[in-house]
């Protein structure tokens, strides 16, 4: 998964799909400057959110000193004039962004802190140049202020320039999970990270070349500082942005925590490009005329220090709404009964009335909060009041000018679309709010609309949701114009009266009896087929979505083929996961024509090793996979050995892009009658896996390049476990599938249970002082659908007590139609799959009825498009076509499962389940026992 800074710096430049900057078209007033100042023998390019120039007779040297330049956003253009005659003057080789909108992102709050406000970043050719030009550009641009380059130094005397060293050209080296690293030489000639730290960080054997240099701004604080004159004593950082970082600390004056809120000056903030110090001036004095509302945050003191701002605040200690619904929600955890939603949904309406309070309190006073969103109400320790913070957004009535920011999905049209700022948006995001502590789909519902209806529509069937309370839904959420606000008071005295669910009898399809007669199956309350409209709307979504991923392809393009997720950018085009050989693997397996230049596009790429890592998902071995089956088994073969060759082959255990993964594919050439040389190097590959691995208390496992301790399929070492389970097959070896059998105990060991309620599993092996924190998981990457996977092959190879004990507590974590995405990897594509497996293993047909009813919940997030039938991506802010997390791997479940009707159709993701065709799937779930 993504950061959300990366999610932000790809979805700014198309509306429904993730896009490289390459394809931004700037505005011209940055390269018509250059154009017209530029010397003859210059040369410029375009290199993603930069313009890059040089002299045509100079060579760019490695590494070295490089000056940066921060501006104002304003002040860029005239900045860039300033400086443009010193560089062309010394034949120095620079870049700069390509536009006003850019430098105001790069300054911006969500920009990654490492990189954040570089404008203009110069290459001198040595050190003698770098401070003649330095000094130059100190005095030019003395008029010129901008953001603190957390990276780098300032020069000194200057507001704008700055300096650190590293790497002038962009080399780089490939990672194994297809990432790259830049680097530089050290002086012996090796290669280090060129780390972009959010502090001054030089490499050892440099020693910075000025004199009396000014101290960075980590440098100023200290790992530990006292503010305002020692008052404050930070004891903790909570979070970081390029605004700032915000920090726990003791009031040695009130012998209290608090918490205090940085802002940097000349970071801008929202669609108005607001600077972040005046931000918190306008919040701190917000605060203040609402503090006669406990419902806000209490605002201590605010103070400034060397142009910095700093808000304090009374620290809140609990959790915040949207971490309270995740945990709570029984929607999420199976348990739904009425009394479990009666308790959940209590709780909830208080959570709400007081938000519904907060929200009249602020507009009786002639404020608008904003941006309300589930980070920023904070629930006290046992959950029975609000208290909402992070007011940055709040603006006073004809006074503030508006943020122009929101969180997806929370925010009206307009506010999204014009930054706009009023009661409007505060009335939506508490009807947001509602809907999202029932089902959280507040992204979907703003990439498209019609869905939120679609979801209230089932919600209402599934649970028994009240009509009056889904019409406040509605209400609140409607485009309201000016002059038709609803009423506060009316919609508080609503929350407060209207039944959140159904009175009188009702037949909510979901809700089970509270108290479940003892001869009744888990699984008894699932529809045992689907309704005849439920499998019409899977089969037109699984043909609309395949419509949708041959429409969408782009075969002009060298970057992607297909619409998906970032990392297609970060890695390359073809992997399985994200690439075109994902997605042609999905029309494969479905049966569908592959269009002959798609296939001459993924053919036509060089999948060096130089270019491309080893592994299965992200690398060689999955892309040789997917030539062998659709009739290149020679090209296959031949990338497959370029695998074996791969330097980063060993540097990873895991199925997702390591070891594991290679050894799957290994199996796969083998037992597909490509040679006996794979089975070979599959036992070597178990081999070394089995003697890298660590005891623990539970089985064994391998530890991840970070020191962390993965759990589940795609990175921990129940994926291993297959592997294992495979190769003993292929080979005739017990011992190795006792190791298996021991990497997968492993995973089970870390399962998390409420009382008595199994709720699945960490994405990490977490310290005991975390496990309170940590979140339990139910997918294919990480949680109980992915561990599903081995175990009940494992089963069906060797039954035994303990492991049909977790196949049931697994089948009834993954048997619900509702989760946050629906993909693959992540969400519930991946956890129906999964279910599928354990029908085709026991012939039991409970499992397939479970997995119809999470289809029925895929087809929520459906999307229709002039294309096809798409599905949302990460975190659903765009569109993807890609099998990890967008509509290929959806719309291959959707058809594994209608081929179910009229056989067995076998897994489709990349398992080798002919190895284990001796054995004979017993008739009923009931054998497994």
């Amino acid at each position: 998964m993504q950061s959300w800074e990366e999610l932000y710096f790809y979805s700014q430049y198309d509306s429904r799909w993730f896009e490289s900057p390459a394809r931004y078209q700037p505005s011209p007033e940055f390269l018509d400057l250059y154009q017209r100042l530029a010397p003859a023998d210059w040369n410029v390019r375009r290199d993603g959110i930069w313009y890059g120039a040089s002299p045509s007779h100079i060579q760019l040297p490695r590494q070295g000193w490089k000056i940066h330049v921060s501006v104002r956003p304003q002040d860029a253009l005239n900045c860039l004039e300033r400086a443009l005659p010193l560089l062309f003057d010394s034949s120095t080789p620079f870049k700069f962004l390509v536009d006003t909108k850019t430098v105001t992102s790069v300054n911006g709050k969500l920009w990654p802190r490492q990189s954040g406000g570089k404008c203009i970043t110069i290459y001198p050719p040595n050190p003698k140049e770098f401070t003649r030009l330095g000094n130059r550009l100190k005095e030019e641009l003395l008029d010129f202020t901008g953001p603190y380059i957390l990276s780098d130094r300032r020069w000194p005397g200057s507001s704008c320039v700055h300096y650190r060293y590293g790497g002038f050209q962009p080399v780089s080296v490939l990672q194994i999970d297809g990432s790259r690293r830049f680097v530089i030489r050290d002086p012996g000639g090796g290669y280090v990270t060129d780390t972009r730290h959010p502090y001054w960080a030089p490499p050892q054997w440099v020693t910075d070349p000025l004199v009396s240099p000014e101290p960075n701004e980590h440098e100023e604080h200290g790992s530990n500082p006292t503010l305002l004159n020692g008052r404050f004593a930070v004891t903790s950082a909570l979070t970081f942005t390029n605004r700032g970082g915000v920090y726990l600390a003791d009031d040695l004056a009130t012998n209290t925590t608090v918490v205090i809120k940085e802002a940097r000056p000349g970071v801008v903030i929202g669609k108005h490009a607001i600077d972040s110090v005046e931000l918190v001036r306008k919040e701190y004095r917000i605060l203040g005329q609402l503090s006669d509302c406990k419902l806000f945050v209490n605002p201590v003191t605010m103070f400034e220090d060397r142009g910095h701002a700093f808000l304090v605040e009374d620290f809140i200690p609990g959790e915040h709404l949207g971490r309270f619904t995740i945990r709570s929600n029984p929607l999420y955890h199976g348990n739904i009964t009425r009394t479990s939603l009666h308790e959940y949904y209590s709780s909830t309406r208080r959570l709400w009335l007081q938000i519904a309070q907060a929200i009249d309190f602020s507009h009786t006073n002639g404020i608008v909060i904003g941006d309300i969103s589930y980070g920023n109400i904070m629930l006290t320790d046992d959950d029975r009041a609000i208290c909402l913070v992070d007011l940055e957004c709040a603006t006073e009535e004809g006074i503030d000018q508006p943020v122009g920011l929101h969180t997806p999905g929370l925010a009206t049209g307009q506010a999204v679309r014009e930054g706009v700022n009023d009661r409007a948006s505060d009335v939506y995001a508490l009807g947001a709010i509602m809907f999202g502590s029932i089902m959280l789909a507040n992204g979907v519902s703003e990439l498209h609309p019609p869905s939120l209806r679609r979801f209230l529509s089932d919600l209402v069937e599934d649970l028994g949701l009240s009509n009056r309370f889904i019409d406040l839904i509605v209400h609140l959420m409607s485009e309201s114009s000016a002059g038709r606000v609803p009423d506060m008071k009316g919609v508080i005295s609503e929350i407060e009266e209207m039944p959140i669910l159904q009175e009188g009898p009702s037949n909510p399809r979901l809700v089970k009896p509270s108290h479940r007669p003892t001869d009744q199956s888990p699984t008894d309350p699932i529809d045992p087929v689907p309704d005849g409209s439920h499998r019409a709307l899977a089969l037109a979504a699984r043909t609309a979505g395949f419509s949708y991923v041959v429409n969408t392809a782009d075969l002009q393009r060298e970057d992607r083929l297909f619409p998906a997720d970032p990392a297609v950018f970060e890695t390359n085009p073809l992997s399985i996961s994200h690439g075109a050989a994902g997605v042609l693997h999905a029309l494969y397996y479905a049966g569908r024509p592959i269009p002959q230049p798609f296939l001459a596009w993924l053919l036509s790429h060089d999948v060096g090793n130089d270019r491309y890592p080893p592994g299965l998902y992200m690398g060689q071995a999955g892309i040789a996979w997917v030539l062998q089956e659709l009739g290149h088994p020679e090209e296959g073969v031949e990338l497959l050995r370029r695998a074996r060759r791969h330097e980063l082959l060993h540097t990873s255990p895991n199925i997702m892009h390591g070891d594991s993964g290679y050894g799957l594919a290994c199996l796969k050439f083998w037992a597909a009658g490509l040679g006996e040389e794979f089975l070979s190097e599959a036992e070597q590959i178990g081999r070394h896996l089995i003697g890298s691995c660590r005891h623990g208390t539970e089985g064994i496992y391998w530890v991840d390049s970070s020191g962390d301790v993965p759990i589940g399929y795609a990175f921990g070492s129940s994926g291993v476990s297959l592997f294992l389970l495979y190769l003993s097959q292929a080979i005739k070896d017990e011992q190795i599938f006792e190791a298996g059998r021991a990497a997968l105990d492993h995973d089970l060991g870390y399962a998390m249970h409420n009382g008595g309620e199994f709720l699945g599993f960490p994405a990490l092996a977490p310290e005991d002082a975390e496990l309170g924190r940590v979140v339990a998981r139910c997918y294919w990457d990480h949680g109980s659908a992915g561990i599903l996977t081995p175990l009940v092959r494992y089963l069906s190879v060797n039954p035994d007590q303990a492991l049909s004990h977790w196949f049931g507590q697994l089948t009834e974590n993954i048997s619900h139609k509702y989760a946050v995405f629906p993909q693959m990897f992540h969400g519930l594509a991946g956890m129906g799959n999964a279910l599928l497996d354990a029908w085709y293993f026991t012939h039991d047909p409970q499992y397939r009825k479970a997995a119809w009813r999470v289809a029925e919940g895929v087809l929520l997030f459906r999307v229709d498009r002039p294309e096809g039938a798409g599905f949302p991506g990460e975190q659903a802010m765009r569109e993807s076509s890609d099998f990890a997390t967008g509509t290929a791997g959806v719309a291959l479940f959707l058809d594994r499962l209608i081929r179910s009707d009229t056989g067995f159709p076998e897994n489709f993701n990349f398992v080798v389940d002919e190895l284990l065709s001796s054995f004979q799937p017993p008739a009923s779930a009931g054998q497994l026992a």
